[in-house]
């Protein structure tokens, strides 16, 4: 039962009754929860309701299934939690009691989340349930089956009962009053969207993205950072430094609260925005400071959980990051691409996708590990085909050198000389270049006039020097000695 300062600003009453005229956020609360109760699976609507102060919001005890109820007082006595008025305070021992739990109870269980927040239009991912024995006592002393505190809904012994039609009704009316009253509640619009595409596949999905970047930044925000978060920014931002952490975790905090507020409109096939904007994309934003707009016939039932997720947090980015995009990473698996291949630090800070995927191989990727060590440069090796003695009056490709374990889209460069025991040096061949600079030489041999200028010195050792420019890590030196004969 909720009741909004409609008698006194701030104020909740501690029984219920049939209520003075224009309580209308009770009238809303209640019709809202009604048509909850009677819409099949698959519909939904979007609550637009004028924002009231936090004050504590019940449901009475005594008053189960009257159309319309409203807290009065008890000896004329009202509990408030905040107020600017003198007209009453509740105990010390409520308001401390409420307070200290702020921080406790559960989520919604995902199915009843992704019903109700599909049916009433909201998203209630930061709401918490409590049941246990401190909201029972509480809920008693009120007089209540349940009551609401910003982002809290309090139940009383039994009450919490969301798989049977009392429970969720009740349910029902105690979310619509979170959305009424607190501003940490998601309001997020939507626009041109059918009720199916809300309930089974766009709220579903803002859902999974907060839930994913609440993940994050709780692990950026570790006083140490894990192995795995290490890797995971390694592999979006080629840095795993604090000063990173700090600077992605703030990222994904504008991307969570931007979210929570959004407008999300969906273009529907055939219309104009679609076929002059869409283009193939699974979404776009036009400009900083507009609306996040979903293709539709991207945004479909094919389209896992997880890719929807991904597509509103990268979304998110370029709305509430004003980041731009740098390069797309692999639409699934997050893999390097050569628009991607040895991009920046500085510039996957400036790319949407680097955020979105830093939350992929975070939280789902199973291979992050191994990915990071490859490109830091773990799997790096000097090779000679063939091994053994390299004459010199063979061919110029008889023998070739390469650097093995360099993964695909590395950006990895690299440099290469021959040093005699005098420390002279000596140009060596690559197809396309020239690898005495830095380039993608991953293979070299040989050429003919350095092994004419090896055998008039007489050169019967060496050394093949590799020097390879890892993107975050620097230069690392491979060497490997050789044996020239004529």
């Amino acid at each position: 039962m909720f009741h909004p300062a409609s008698i006194r600003k701030n104020n909740i009453q501690p029984k219920l009754k049939i209520g003075e005229p224009g309580d209308k956020y009770e009238k809303e609360a209640d019709a809202i929860a009604d048509r909850v109760m009677r819409m099949p699976s698959g519909e939904g609507l979007r609550m637009k309701s004028d924002k009231v102060n936090p004050d504590i919001q019940m449901k009475c005890a005594k008053c189960e299934e009257e159309e319309e109820v409203q807290m009065k007082p008890i000896s004329n006595q009202f509990l408030q939690m905040k107020s600017e008025s003198k007209q009453g305070v509740a105990s010390s021992s409520l308001s401390s009691r409420i307070n200290n739990s702020n921080n406790s109870g559960n989520s919604l269980p995902e199915k009843v989340r992704n019903e109700m927040g599909g049916k009433i239009g909201a998203d209630f991912s930061g709401v918490k349930i409590h049941t246990d024995q401190n909201a029972v006592q509480m809920n008693n002393e009120l007089g209540a089956r349940a009551f609401t505190y910003g982002n809290d809904i309090y139940f009383n012994q039994g009450e919490y009962s969301p798989d049977n039609t009392k429970g969720k009704r009740l349910l029902a009316h105690e979310l619509v009053h979170t959305v009424q009253q607190n501003d940490s509640i998601q309001k997020t619009d939507y626009s041109d969207c059918t009720n199916d595409q809300l309930t089974n596949l766009i709220i579903p999905a803002v859902n999974e993205a907060d839930s994913y970047l609440q993940t994050a930044i709780s692990r950026l925000s570790a006083s140490r950072l894990s192995n795995n978060t290490k890797d995971a920014l390694f592999m979006a931002f080629r840095s795993d430094t604090q000063a990173t952490a700090d600077f992605v975790k703030s990222k994904l905090q504008e991307i969570k609260s931007g979210l929570a507020g959004a407008t999300i409109e969906c273009e529907q096939p055939g219309t104009f925005m679609m076929d002059h904007f869409c283009g193939g994309n699974k979404a776009y934003v036009r400009l900083v400071l507009s609306n996040i707009h979903l293709c539709m016939d991207w945004w479909g039932p094919d389209k896992s959980l997880r890719l929807r997720a991904d597509n509103l947090i990268h979304e998110g980015s370029h709305r509430y990051n004003g980041t731009s995009d740098e390069g797309y990473l692999g639409s699934v698996d997050c893999s390097e691409r050569a628009r991607t291949a040895g991009m920046s630090t500085s510039r996957r800070m400036n790319n949407a996708d680097s955020y979105s995927c830093f939350v992929y191989f975070l939280l789902h990727a199973t291979d992050t590990a191994s990915l990071a060590t490859s490109f830091r440069g773990g799997n790096l090796a000097l090779q000679q085909d063939p091994t053994g003695t390299i004459n010199l009056n063979d061919g110029p490709r008889s023998t070739k050198f390469r650097v093995s374990g360099v993964p695909s889209n590395s950006g990895f460069r690299m440099r290469w000389i021959i040093a005699d025991s005098q420390n002279r040096r000596y140009l060596l061949k690559a197809d396309g270049g020239n690898p005495f600079q830095y380039g993608n030489y991953e293979e070299v041999y040989i050429n003919t006039p350095t092994r004419d200028l090896l055998k008039e010195r007489g050169i019967t050792s060496a050394e093949i020097r590799c020097r390879v420019d890892i993107p975050g890590i620097g230069d690392r030196l491979f060497t490997n000695p050789i044996t020239l004969s004529t």
